[in-house]
């Protein structure tokens, strides 16, 4: 498949159904070509075996989908605030995670994904899991950014044997967090292996107000791939507060500006669901439909006639 900007879209298998065979089935009849791979059959993409990764290849093949990242959770929860750069790459953490990162480069290899989800370690004092109230933004302290830079050259390093890029995705748990981060971190390390994930949803849970147009701004020299949902404030009289997914185009993202920047720029790339809205009584599925529907509405009014 392919086409002109803003005609690709895939999703977050897992969004869908925890079964490959039910998510795959339904991608395809949402005109998708991809899929991201999160978890599969309950676990994490990293967990598999090797004959379940063979298993799941032929789902994909027998759905003619591709799959397009290994969405592992790489440095996602790996603290780097008081570390050196040596002290981090000597660590036992460290190699666990790269370990990991390995797994997700084994698994896209075998499957002939275009890359590998990594993180820019987390970000003090978020404990594990994602949390609900925004960060407020804020700038990566300057005595960290060395250290995030020596682990994510070391991801590149890895992911140079296998062939595959990196995906360095913002979440709010994370450095990377918003488009001003994320450029950042990629330009300090500057390697062409390490891409952006680029999600405004993630971008403004994180604090940042204008994930579009400023966040994508910062970010659009880096961004190889899009994950498409939204957000908003739980009370709106509470910016600092807590957030709640939202079906696209009904939450705080300015979805119709990002995808005429999209278009605009070119972007040849895929639009990837990641529904994580679930409204009461539906199914991953039918959330994810619902999604998709307003996405593509959006899309074709921003297209216009």
């Amino acid at each position: 498949m392919g086409g002109g900007p803003l005609s690709r879209f895939g999703v977050v298998s897992d969004e869908i159904d925890a079964d490959p065979e039910v998510a795959c089935r339904v991608a395809r009849e949402l005109g998708m070509e991809a899929v991201d791979l999160n978890s599969v059959w309950g676990k994490p993409v990293t967990a598999l075996d090797r004959a379940e990764v063979q298993t799941l290849a032929a789902v994909l093949r027998g759905h003619g989908l591709r799959p397009h990242m290994v969405a592992g959770l790489p440095f996602k929860f790996l603290p780097v605030a008081g570390l050196t750069p040596r002290a981090l790459l000597g660590s036992e953490a460290f190699a666990a995670d790269l370990r990991v990162l390995e797994r997700s480069l084994e698994i896209g290899q075998a499957l002939g994904a275009a890359c590998a989800r990594v993180h820019a370690f987390a970000w003090p004092p978020q404990p594990p899991g994602a949390p609900t109230r925004r960060r407020g933004g804020g700038d990566i302290p300057a005595e960290v950014l060395p250290t995030i830079v020596a682990g994510l050259r070391a991801a590149c390093d890895l992911a140079a044997r296998y062939g595959l890029k990196l995906g360095l995705e913002n979440v709010r748990a994370s450095y990377a967090n918003c488009g001003r981060n994320l450029a950042a971190v990629c330009a300090a390390v500057g390697s062409p292996l390490l891409r952006v994930v680029w999600d405004p949803a993630n971008a403004f849970v994180s604090g940042e107000d204008s994930a579009y147009p400023d966040g994508y701004a910062a970010a659009r020299p880096y961004i190889d791939h899009v994950h498409a949902k939204d957000a908003r404030l739980a009370d709106p009289a509470e910016p600092g507060g807590a957030t709640v997914w939202e079906c696209v185009g009904r939450g705080a993202v300015d979805w119709a500006g990002q995808l005429a920047a999209l278009r605009a720029d070119g972007y040849p790339g895929l639009l990837c669901v990641e529904t994580h809205w679930s409204p009461p009584g539906a199914t991953g599925e039918q959330a994810t439909r619902a999604t998709f529907e307003s996405l593509r509405a959006l899309r074709d009014a921003e297209a216009g006639p």
